[in-house]
């Protein structure tokens, strides 16, 4: 079956004369849009032309409209027993019973589970104006019915099917609205992520979404919500050629800061991908030293931005990442953490990395001591800057845990110069001190024991 744009191409027989179909058009326009009488009209149209079933269906949708439920119906058996298996007739039948909840006699009538080809095999051209309103009721009808992925396959068909269409019939909104009206968010699994993702990208046409063709299309899950499920396509990654997935993981991250407005405003929350979360925990494992820089650019980025794409992420598992990104990288890390920041957890992430670092590698405890001890004096020195509270007590803490001896009379100084937060860390040097024991033990810190994890574990984590 070969569906095409022009009704008259199809092999759909009687079909309606042009100057007849026009005038059907013009009626309901002036019904719907102008709410104009026309009742008497297509009554007329239907004793002059009882071989055409199109003036009655029009006639029960403004039956309804007017609330004329008993005549609506009666005039549809009439159709159905008139005109049977008439794509026309078979739609506004399946409109109205939905739209009344009149499932069981819906049931009844037609198998609405069929597709168009299923319903009528014997059409071989068909006009995309007789099959794109059955297929919609069609998809209803499934979803009504809880066959939720059949009917969503059947969504994904019309959707491919408009692709193929005159921008006319590329309306994709109403798909949208199909899904959301009868599936919960709750409900959404991976396919249905994907297709709502792929309808809200077509139905603000390219402009508003610039697409992304990875080099291995297995890196496309990136760009919904992950799932469960999803944990083993996620390890597989791994498993491809290093540099063509680094080139698709920087990709990646390209859709999310070129796509970032489209994601922020048009895309609904349900069905936001993981994006930054699942590219840098990859980033992460490769261990790419160039993977440094797109996570400090990340890191910079504007507040809102990043609680966007991260919430509560940043500061779960950013040490995670900072840490594996840059433990071979030391001196980096060092110039990072007297950056500005907009987001005051972003330096915080990076220094709770570099302690990850000094309890597992013994080589370098001294000069992530001494880079500690410097930072700290830096931000002391430094004009007082309200993001640099939380990083400099991130750093003392730890400081006061290695060396309390070293690390004290720093202390001492940060709360004489008003470097502190007082109402959030303590209101006096000593009980600060006295409060700095998350580190003394570290094997018993959240950071410490997921640094023990495997990737997959903390993917596994993430998701559930």
């Amino acid at each position: 079956m070969k569906i095409v744009e022009d009704f008259y191409s199809s092999d759909y027989s009687p079909k309606l004369p042009p100057s007849l179909k026009l005038e059907l058009e013009e009626l309901e326009t002036q019904a719907f849009e102008y709410n104009q009488p026309v009742v008497h009209q297509l009554k007329s149209m239907m004793e002059a032309h009882p071989e055409f079933p199109e003036p009655g269906c029009l006639l029960v949708a403004i039956y309804d409209l007017q609330g004329k439920k008993k005549q609506s119906l009666e005039l549809l058996h009439y159709l159905n027993q008139t005109f049977k298996n008439t794509p026309a007739v078979l739609t506004t039948l399946g409109e109205y019973l939905i739209a009344s909840e009149d499932y069981d006699e819906m049931e009844q009538l037609a198998d609405f589970a069929l597709s168009f080809e299923q319903q009528f095999p014997d059409r071989e051209l068909v006009a995309i104006e007789e099959w794109l309103p059955y297929e919609l009721v069609s998809a209803e009808w499934l979803i009504l019915n809880d066959e939720i992925m059949q009917g969503i396959d059947r969504v994904k068909k019309i959707a491919e099917t408009l692709q193929l269409m005159p921008g006319k019939w590329q309306d994709y909104t109403v798909l949208i609205e199909l899904i959301e009206e009868y599936i919960d968010p709750d409900e959404y699994d991976p396919s249905t992520h994907e297709l709502l993702q792929f309808l809200y990208r077509k139905s603000l046409g390219e402009p508003s979404y610039s697409d992304y063709a990875f080099i291995h299309p297995e890196l496309s899950l990136l760009q919904r919500a992950l799932f469960p499920t999803d944990i083993p396509a996620v390890m597989n990654l791994l498993k491809l050629p290093r540099v063509s997935l680094l080139a698709d993981l920087r990709l990646a991250l390209q859709d999310m800061y070129q796509n970032d407005l489209y994601y922020r405003q048009f895309s609904p929350q349900e069905i936001q991908p993981d994006l930054p979360i699942a590219c840098f925990l990859l980033l992460a494992e490769l261990e790419e030293p160039d993977a440094l820089k797109d996570w400090l650019y990340f890191l910079h980025q504007p507040k809102a931005f990043i609680e966007f794409w991260m919430e509560d992420l940043l500061l779960e598992l950013g040490h995670w990442i900072s840490w594996k990104l840059g433990r071979h990288s030391l001196s980096e890390i060092e110039a990072a953490l007297r950056d500005t920041y907009e987001n005051n957890w972003s330096a915080v992430t990076l220094a709770t990395g570099l302690i990850i670092t000094y309890f597992h590698e013994e080589d370098k405890k001294q000069e992530i001591q001494a880079i500690m001890e410097r930072t700290c004096h830096y931000i002391i020195q430094s004009k007082p800057d309200e993001w640099k509270q939380d990083l400099l007590a991130t750093l003392l803490q730890f400081g006061i845990a290695i060396d309390s001896t070293l690390f004290t009379p720093i202390v001492q100084e940060a709360y004489e110069k008003n470097r502190m937060n007082n109402w959030l860390y303590g209101s006096t040097p000593e009980k600060f001190i006295a409060d700095s024991t998350y580190w003394s033990e570290p094997e018993k810190a959240v950071e410490y024991k997921q640094s023990l994890l495997s990737l997959e574990k903390i993917v596994e984590w993430l998701l559930n």
